[in-house]
């Protein structure tokens, strides 16, 4: 069986596009799974605050995402 413990992304615009509230993104079920997931682009650490520039980085990137669709 394969197992995962880290995923590295180039950034996390595609996670927070249409998935709901932030605590339904994949990054957030990745991480009550033991897994890691580090972006190279977006360099947070896994402290509240970190958390949350990361929870508005993913908010700023759905935003975005709609208003392309206009």
């Amino acid at each position: 069986m394969l197992t995962v413990d880290q995923i590295i992304e180039l950034e996390s615009a595609f996670w927070g596009e249409n998935l709901g509230p932030p605590t339904d993104t994949s990054d957030c079920l990745l991480r009550k799974r033991g897994v890691t997931v580090t972006s190279l682009h977006e360099r947070v650490d896994d402290t509240a605050q970190g958390r949350l520039m990361e929870g508005f980085i993913e908010v700023m990137d759905e935003y975005y995402s709609e208003n392309l669709a206009l």
